[in-house]
């Protein structure tokens, strides 16, 4: 019987991904018996943007992935409708402009067309999981947040068609469950 080699798998983003306070959702994916054959390697940095991980990408390229899942995306988000976070990741990340959707789609873009050709991984992205629990909510700023992730979300599927990647359709699994 022939062993498949193990893959590595980087897991790229912010908190979410470093499980910092949040679900460890790379744990989980290691402790399933039909992930044996793969070695989850934690590339999440605690407050990143889009565009660190541009910044971060030559550290990914140096752990030689085979695959690579990239969840990005809140801080763009929270930066945006936030201005007392977006003080702080300016000072903290280095954020020189107000994150946008059309940047943050530009970021991805290149991500994944740079992870592309200078690892040859296979590339899933994820869509983020809503911040807050009503979808419908008229409270202007969950409002906001509510539209802000559907754009994001319609970014990462669009990137994840245009580029050949796959998507994880996370935003959508927490919809179900909150609708």
């Amino acid at each position: 019987m022939h062993s498949r080699p193990i893959e590595t798998v980087a897991c790229v983003g912010s908190s979410t991904t470093a499980s910092k306070g949040t679900y460890r959702w790379i744990t989980e994916l290691q402790s399933r018996p039909r992930n044996g054959r793969f070695r989850f390697v934690n590339l999440g940095v605690g407050g990143d943007l889009s565009f660190n991980i541009v910044r971060r990408l030559p550290h990914v390229i140096a752990a030689q992935p085979d695959r690579v899942i990239i969840l990005i995306g809140t801080n763009d988000i929270l930066a945006g409708v936030f201005p007392n976070f977006r003080r702080i990741v300016r000072m903290w990340k280095g954020l020189a402009d107000e994150p946008t959707a059309q940047g943050f789609r530009d970021n991805l873009s290149l991500i994944t067309q740079r992870l592309r050709q200078e690892t040859g991984a296979r590339i899933a992205l994820s869509s983020l999981a809503p911040v807050g629990e009503d979808p419908h909510s008229v409270d202007p700023v969950q409002s906001r947040l509510n539209e802000l992730f559907a754009a994001y979300n319609g970014a990462i599927r669009e990137v994840s068609s245009r580029e050949g990647a796959d998507y994880i359709g996370f935003y959508e699994a927490f919809q179900r469950i909150l609708e």
